[in-house]
């Protein structure tokens, strides 16, 4: 099956139009054969993707940045519930406090990592953060912002009831205006 999808892989660049170049093509081809003998291509030799990538003007770092997806926030979302459940089994059956504590700090400190990380593809991929609010899928998950923001509001009542109310309002605002700019795009 695997010999079956490289073989369609190299007669492609066969085809017409396939392929740019000879050595790309040359290259592609003996990374297929590599894997085909169920060895591993090394690093940077012909037809793996540092190989491919070395002659492109942007680094691997920058191609992660510029396809970050919004949705990534949703993972903020899971760790602040997870956070809220750990805080209500602390009241409800006395599990120790610092586990909420700990999961609450440890999803603050994703959000604010993923905030900077989307801010620096805002700055850097301005066309790539377009591309994701004029998807009719992906612009549904710019929400996950807000939300995490509220989450984390929750999570943080308890302990900092202040920082919590700043959360709270920052992230209804937000909300707000993400639902507003979301519908009146329809």
């Amino acid at each position: 099956r695997n010999g079956h999808i490289e073989g369609a892989a190299v007669r492609k660049l066969d085809s017409p139009g396939g392929a740019r170049d000879g050595v790309l093509k040359a290259d592609l081809q003996r990374g297929l054969h590599v894997r085909a003998a169920g060895r591993k291509p090394s690093p940077g030799s012909p037809g793996t993707p540092e190989k491919a990538m070395s002659n492109d003007t942007t680094t691997d770092d920058e191609q992660r940045l510029a396809h970050l997806p919004v949705s990534i926030f949703s993972t903020v979302m899971g760790l602040s519930g997870f956070a809220i459940a750990w805080q209500k089994a602390h009241a409800a059956l006395a599990a120790p406090a610092l586990i909420w504590q700990l999961l609450a700090s440890f999803a603050t400190a994703v959000f604010v990592a993923l905030l900077a990380l989307y801010g620096l593809k805002l700055l850097r991929h301005f066309p790539e953060v377009a591309k994701e609010w004029n998807h009719p899928v992906r612009v549904s998950f710019f929400p996950t912002i807000s939300i995490s923001l509220l989450l984390l509001a929750v999570a943080w009542l308890e302990l900092a009831p202040q920082a919590s109310f700043i959360l709270l309002i920052a992230g209804a605002t937000i909300h707000l205006a993400f639902t507003l700019a979301i519908l009146s795009s329809w």
